[in-house]
């Protein structure tokens, strides 16, 4: 009787272990990422390519566990019931069967889920190589299941004609905050991160630098008369027009300029010459579509129009380079003030901001929240709140700050006086 006892006692340790093991292999390989996987190949780490191979059976994997599962805690209460019977009588069976369930859901759901959700890196590399050769063995069986699975997805797909992501745009966004906030992903690369999310989003509209802020010369300026500009604007190009600034006729680069030779400076005809052709795109270009147009006309400078045909601004290069990365150097090696340093403070809760100061970047420096559907300056909300040019001393009232018109010239308000509650 002795050595039954101590047999069955094994046997049933044995099962427990068994139901552990298949627990822990499924709570593993569902909780492991397929961009974890990934970076394990890359890495070079212990069962990566097994592991791959296995989680792109899926299928093969679940139908493999719930067998074993369901085999193994089947005959490990089968075998319970019958020590049961033998040891102590048929009374006891219940509390054998209440003692099996018990020692079921500590030791073969808790503890070994537990440990694969945690640890499912390291539970996937233990598990790997016995989970795969148990498919191999059980391979028929396995194979009847893995086909009505199938079916069912077939079944699936029919009804819901969806297929889902391996991960979709909210998770990434999730992904990135949770990274931010263990420490793994630092601040300026979250937020670039954001931006590239944003990019798609973006409109030439939105990222060009606008017509009052765009130099010209005439198509019949003089050498004098373009260094003069060059000197006085310090942009690397100015638009050429003819007769009047709404007819755009090209681009002169301040290289063309500094490189012409001395017939080409002195000929009447120096600026037309000089320029090259200009690019037009839509001020409803996206982003995308401006760097594919800037790749395929091998340009780097366009002009943005509005649906009219007239010049709404210029967009660069650059201008697609500072929506992803922010403040970037310029061909010049000059670089973008920060918004932080343009506002200059006058007194408690008082402050001067430039008109031209983005919308997007007030939230950041004086914690204001304004919106407007039609800019996206602080000078044209502005203009927009009074529906008029304002006189210098205008005042506008907005929950409780008030916005007075510091300075106000060439139909520009320059600069706006903020008084904070």
């Amino acid at each position: 009787m002795m050595a039954y006892i101590i047999m069955t006692v094994l046997v049933i340790l044995i099962l427990l272990l068994f139901g552990a093991f298949f627990s822990m292999t499924e709570t593993a390989f569902t909780s492991l990422s397929k961009i974890t996987i990934r970076q394990m190949v890359k890495d070079h780490e212990k069962n990566s390519v097994l592991i791959s191979k296995i989680k792109s059976q899926l299928d093969t994997l679940i139908a493999t566990v719930l067998i074993g599962t369901n085999f193994v805690n089947t005959l490990n209460s089968a075998v319970v019931t019958a020590f049961a019977i033998k040891v102590f009588g048929p009374e006891y069976v219940t509390a054998a069967t209440s003692v099996i369930l018990i020692l079921v859901i500590v030791f073969v759901e808790i503890i070994p889920k537990t440990y694969a959700a945690i640890c499912s890196k390291r539970a996937c590399q233990i598990t790997a190589v016995p989970i795969f050769v148990i498919e191999k063995v059980l391979f028929i069986v396995v194979k009847i299941f893995c086909l009505f699975t199938k079916f069912i997805d077939f079944l699936e797909k029919i009804v819901f004609k969806k297929s889902r992501p391996l991960i979709t745009e909210e998770e990434l966004r999730t992904l990135i905050e949770v990274g931010e906030t263990e420490g793994t992903i630092e601040a300026n690369e979250k937020l670039m991160l954001d931006r590239l999310f944003e990019f798609s989003d973006l409109t030439v509209h939105s990222i060009m630098r606008h017509r009052s802020l765009v130099k010209y010369v005439s198509i019949q300026a003089t050498l004098e008369d373009v260094i003069a500009i060059f000197q006085e604007s310090g942009y690397s190009r100015i638009l050429v027009y003819e007769n009047n600034v709404e007819n755009i006729v090209g681009v002169l680069h301040f290289k063309s300029v500094l490189f012409a030779d001395s017939m080409v400076s002195r000929s009447p005809d120096f600026v037309k010459i000089c320029m090259s052709p200009v690019l037009y795109v839509p001020e409803t270009f996206t982003a995308i579509d401006l760097l594919k147009k800037f790749k395929s006309e091998k340009m780097n400078f366009a002009v943005a129009v509005n649906e009219y045909g007239g010049m709404s601004g210029i967009v660069t290069m650059n201008d697609i380079l500072h929506g992803v990365f922010g403040r970037i150097t310029d061909e010049h090696g000059s670089v973008d003030v920060a918004p932080e340093k343009r506002v200059v403070l006058v007194g408690v809760n008082e402050f001067l901001v430039p008109g031209d100061m983005k919308l997007e970047d007030l939230p950041s420096v004086l914690n204001l929240h304004l919106e407007s559907e039609n800019f996206d300056t602080l000078g044209g909300w502005l203009l927009e709140r009074f529906d008029e040019l304002p006189a210098i001393g205008s005042v506008y009232t907005h929950e409780g700050r008030l916005f007075i018109v510091e300075d106000q010239s060439a139909r520009r308000i320059q600069t706006v006086r903020i008084k904070l509650p």
